[in-house]
């Protein structure tokens, strides 16, 4: 019987082991998917930032008319995703 007792408790051991590694591989995948999120909305928000800029600069007139063409290829140029397939 304490043979029996003795492998039960290992077997306990052992499945407890595994399971607290379970666990922190599980924290790890979770905290890549927050650094993921993280980069991603970084990422969206600097064009989105500057786009938003030139609108507001070319909504209020405070931007010649003959800079609008610049401005919309300013636009035009920080829509482009370029920034998250070369992080790839």
């Amino acid at each position: 019987m304490s043979m029996k007792l003795s492998a039960a408790l290992e077997n306990l051991q052992n499945a407890n082991a595994k399971l607290q590694a379970d666990i922190e591989h599980e924290r790890e995948l979770e905290q890549a998917q927050l650094d993921f999120f993280s980069a991603v909305s970084h990422e969206l928000k600097t064009p989105l930032t500057a786009i938003s800029g030139y609108a507001e600069l070319m909504e209020n007139g405070m931007e010649p008319p003959e800079e609008i063409g610049s401005f919309a290829q300013k636009i035009e140029n920080d829509s482009e995703c370029r920034g998250l397939s070369e992080s790839q």
